[in-house]
């Protein structure tokens, strides 16, 4: 044990120190403290204003980007009023709104005109959703005359989306058989098939009705029909390999976990096994994010997703090799018309991009 004299002798004069310290902190002049706040609170406003500058330049980056890219936008087939179209990744699908559904009785409810859509499943909020989607300026009167004082619609004049692009080309350019305009509106109503996020390129179909749409979603469930995708991972993978992973379909914020199975191929290695070429194909599901979320759980993340993936691999492939988005992309899809039962067997090259992307990488 040491004795406790030299102890007192060390620690005495550090505890004066301090003592000293918080004295004087304490007597700090009334003007000196408030100018110490104004100070801050300048500076804060200042990072505040910046920050805001910063989001507005980025914004209207990404809007100037969107409506580049509108002119990316392209017909790769036509079959009896089905239409296969091209959709760059900048480009989201339609405008998007965050208004909460109702559910009353077990019912789903429309946010905006109470329409029932029977009970709450999954096949109930696509149902809402499309419905949403196809009748949107009216549901955006109706919301308007209810909640005038608090609505603000997000659907802004600047906003681009594949849905504005194909509002405004001629209906005869996108079916052979376009239908008449609703009454009292402009231009085509769009029917989505099937959707893509945005930073995913590829095939998306486009229906010339409400019916002919639903037909062929409901294609989707059958064995005839595949969906195939080029992914970039990371690492290596192995040759091939399923992910067989129940997943919440966040799309319609559904808790319930449901069947998800992905099967992956790999098409080469690049930059000495860092990084890995997949083809990937949706055997179940369709669920939101399925192949990003799917590799995620197998620790082989897509390179340039910011949701589920790596921030320093995005950083590292963006600033040496230009990888400005996500690489996954919609290849192929094979499906049964509905009307005529001919199988249909669509496949949209590599974007540009990610060929360039691709040269660029060391094998």
């Amino acid at each position: 044990m040491w004795p406790a004299q030299p102890i007192v002798a060390v620690t005495l004069p550090f505890a004066l120190v301090l003592l000293l310290a918080h004295r004087r902190r304490r007597t700090v002049p009334a003007a000196t403290k408030s100018c110490y706040v104004d100070t801050t609170a300048a500076a804060a406003a200042t990072d505040a204003t910046a920050t805001s500058a910063a989001t507005a330049a980025a914004a209207a980056a990404a809007v100037a980007a969107a409506k580049a890219a509108a002119a990316d936008v392209s017909i790769i087939a036509r079959f009896d009023n089905l239409t296969f179209i091209h959709k760059p990744a900048c480009l989201g699908m339609h405008p998007g709104g965050k208004r909460k559904p109702k559910i009353s009785a077990g019912e789903l409810l429309c946010p905006a005109c109470g329409r029932s859509f029977g009970k709450d499943s999954n096949y109930a909020w696509r149902r809402m959703h499309d419905h949403l989607i196809h009748n949107k300026d009216a549901i955006h009167t109706s919301w308007h005359d209810a909640h005038p004082e608090g609505f603000k619609r997000e659907l802004e004049e600047e906003q681009v989306t594949l849905w504005h692009v194909l509002r405004g080309w001629p209906a005869e350019t996108l079916f052979d058989e376009p239908p008449p305009p609703p009454d009292g509106e402009e231009g085509i109503t769009i029917h989505f098939c099937n959707r893509l996020d945005q930073g995913t390129s590829g095939i998306v179909v486009l229906a010339a009705s409400a019916g002919l749409a639903d037909a062929v979603q409901r294609e989707w469930s059958e064995e005839t029909t595949r969906k195939t995708y080029l992914v970039m991972a990371r690492g290596t993978t192995a040759a091939s390999f399923v992910v067989d992973r129940p997943l919440t379909d966040r799309s319609t914020r559904e808790p319930t976990q449901r069947s998800a199975v992905t099967a992956f191929e790999l098409v080469r290695t690049c930059d000495a096994g860092e990084l890995s070429l997949l083809r990937a194909e949706l055997v179940e599901g369709g669920r939101h994010h399925q192949i990003r979320r799917h590799l995620n759980s197998v620790a082989h993340q897509v390179v340039g997703d910011s949701k589920h993936g790596k921030s320093y691999i995005n950083f590292l492939l963006q600033t040496q090799f230009g990888l400005q988005r996500m690489f996954l992309h919609a290849e192929r899809l094979r499906l049964r018309h509905p009307r005529s039962g001919e199988m249909l067997d669509v496949s949209d090259p590599l974007p540009a991009d990610l060929e360039a992307f691709l040269a660029r990488l060391p094998p």
